[in-house]
């Protein structure tokens, strides 16, 4: 009978222990656990948005962008500081309709381009800026018509990176522009300089850092991309965009180096690429269809094979 009486107060003794272990514990539970609503949808046959994701249509194009996530801004300095430190936000936002796209929940890539080759002479920075260095020189050859300047002159990159600034200001608070691609050097923001026309060559890693970093300082909310897997923009977690996109050689020599990484060689400086296979699972990847095949060529007779270079590109737009 005794032992039975034991046995009792052991198991009542047990009991309040575990009551009391329980009672302490709950806010840890519940802190570490959190009970998860789920919803279940039921497919309505419409095609839904990804947003962040897919194609990017030129933001100047409404009838284009109306079924997209994604808009295409791409900059001319020329266009945006006419006057030395005075921003034309009011005709960037009209002509790119940018409160439009920002109302209806659309996002921004943007580049912003200091050469773009034409049909005739022109500029594509601010003459104002080109009265005050003219260290860059003009050109004629296969890619068009236009100007490459001085990268590494001190007095553009720090009116560089004032007017990075003013953009950051403006639109950097939030993830409004989601990507931005560098951008700034080189012809079409594609960080090369055509070779052999006695063009200013492509800067130092030290000098592309800053131009990288103007922009990262500016977006803090934005993802950074490069034309190529750049050692410069591991520190910036910077994504890769093709604008060979839907041309096979091209593509899969850009994918090399990212796979393989390697070297870009310059006239001056020489630019080392990082080897970074699964960059796309931590960092975007963009891209621009390529101009040198016609939209039949890669849509029509070729889609099979334009189909597979995206995907094996792991593009996000």
């Amino acid at each position: 009978m005794e032992g039975k009486k034991i046995t009792i107060k052991k198991l009542i003794a047990g009991a309040l222990v575990a009551a009391a272990v329980v009672r302490i514990s709950y806010p840890y539970v519940m802190e570490k656990y959190t009970v998860m609503e789920q919803y279940i949808y039921e497919d309505n046959g419409e095609i839904q948005d990804n947003p962040y994701i897919g194609f990017a249509a030129d933001a100047r194009h409404i009838n284009a962008a109306e079924g997209t996530s994604l808009v295409y801004v791409g900059l001319l300095w020329s266009d945006f500081e006419k006057e030395e430190g005075v921003y034309d936000f009011e005709t960037l936002e009209e002509e790119y309709y940018l409160g439009r796209w920002k109302e209806e929940g659309k996002n921004v890539v943007l580049r912003f381009v200091c050469d773009c080759p034409g049909d005739e002479a022109h500029l594509d920075i601010p003459r104002w800026l080109y009265e005050k260095t003219r260290d860059g020189k003009r050109y004629d050859n296969s890619y068009g018509m236009g100007y490459s300047p001085n990268y590494e002159n001190e007095y553009f990159i720090e009116c560089y990176e004032k007017a990075v600034k003013a953009l950051g200001d403006r639109y950097g608070n939030d993830d409004f522009i989601s990507y931005v691609e560098m951008g700034a050097i080189g012809h079409w923001g594609e960080w090369h300089i055509k070779k052999g026309e006695g063009l200013v060559p492509m800067p130092s890693e030290e000098t592309c850092t800053r131009y990288i970093k103007a922009f990262a300082d500016a977006f803090p909310k934005a993802k950074i991309l490069l034309r190529r897997p750049y050692s410069v923009g591991v520190e910036f977690g910077a994504g890769v965009y093709n604008d060979m996109t839907g041309e096979e050689e091209s593509t899969t020599e850009w994918l090399s180096w990212i796979k393989e990484g390697g070297v870009h060689k310059g006239e001056k400086y020489n630019l080392n690429y990082t080897a970074n296979p699964d960059i796309w699972k931590s960092s975007p990847v963009g891209g621009e269809f390529t101009s040198s095949h016609s939209f039949n060529n890669m849509f029509v007779r070729n889609i099979d094979r334009t189909v597979k270079l995206v995907k094996d590109s792991h593009m996000t737009f």
